[in-house]
């Protein structure tokens, strides 16, 4: 076991990450029905949904979907217009997020109600390495279309969130896992285990993710230290300490151990890749 004091930390605390994240910090991409359409800037997203005189029994679908690096919970802004005509469609189409293949629709679908028209802020979770998206689902399309506006979308990441990429060797896959609330005067632990015995690990860390293809596996962390340490005959390395006043919210590390491991493609195998932010 290895404990760090304030000295140890230092070398770990990088660079600044922002704690929001807008629309622009993320490749959107439209997806669905060419029925329907969409706009995203770095502060809104417009999706109107399909609209096509035509009987789309089942769901037409509209979305823009990204994939979420960091896990945390995600805060947006729904403005929601229905646009179909006659008390009978307002039910027709709805607005909805989806995280991985999870679809959650927004509103209580109580015809005349929220379903026409409605202004809500929605919070959730969302994981790392997780598909996230927000649509118009639209059922009878020759009706008019459900228009969806988005704003103060923000996203704030987990302490602690994996990045999965870990590359097995001769226990398997090492898992390298994070716990505590990085505040002043609390306990925090940084574990590596499932790991080659008595071997060379590389802790590499940096403050933005790499995800670089390396010696057969995902080279998570953009390097911007390397320490060098040994794995026990348990093939663990624990790191934990007592977290110090002073470091700045909004600090984010990533972290990702490399292996000296003969069972790997290339001689190493490797931890998934974490990330931790101050917060």
């Amino acid at each position: 076991m290895v404990t760090l004091g304030r000295s140890g930390i230092v070398f770990l605390v990088l660079l600044c990450a922002p704690l929001r994240a807008q629309f622009d910090q993320f490749t959107w991409t439209l997806q669905g029905s060419s029925f329907g359409s969409g706009a995203v800037s770095a502060t809104a997203m417009q999706i109107v949904g399909s609209d096509g005189n035509f009987n789309c029994t089942g769901g037409a679908n509209v979305w823009f979907e990204t994939t979420t690096l960091a896990g945390g919970t995600v805060s947006v802004h729904f403005d929601w217009q229905n646009l179909d005509h006659g008390i009978g469609h307002w039910i027709a189409e709805k607005p909805f997020y989806r995280v991985g293949s999870e679809t959650t629709y927004v509103g209580t679908g109580i015809v005349g109600a929220d379903y026409v028209s409605f202004e809500k802020d929605v919070s959730f979770e969302v994981p790392g390495g997780t598909l996230l998206a927000f649509g118009v689902w639209s059922l009878d399309c020759d009706y008019g279309p459900g228009l969806l506006d988005l704003t103060d979308f923000t996203l704030q990441p987990a302490t602690w969130s994996s990045l999965g990429s870990g590359l097995a060797g001769v226990a398997g896959t090492p898992l390298l896992v994070g716990t505590g609330a990085l505040l002043p005067g609390t306990p925090w632990d940084f574990s590596l285990v499932d790991a080659a015995p008595l071997a060379t690990a590389w802790l590499v860390t940096g403050s933005e993710p790499l995800l670089m293809p390396f010696k057969g596996g995902v080279l998570v962390p953009e390097p911007v230290q390397i320490a060098a340490l040994t794995t026990s005959l348990a093939g663990r390395i624990i790191l934990n300490g007592t977290w110090p006043a002073g470091v700045p919210s909004g600090l984010q590390l990533v972290l990702q151990y490399w292996i000296v491991d003969a069972a790997g493609p290339a001689g190493y195998s490797a931890s998934n890749g974490v990330i931790a932010l101050v917060p």
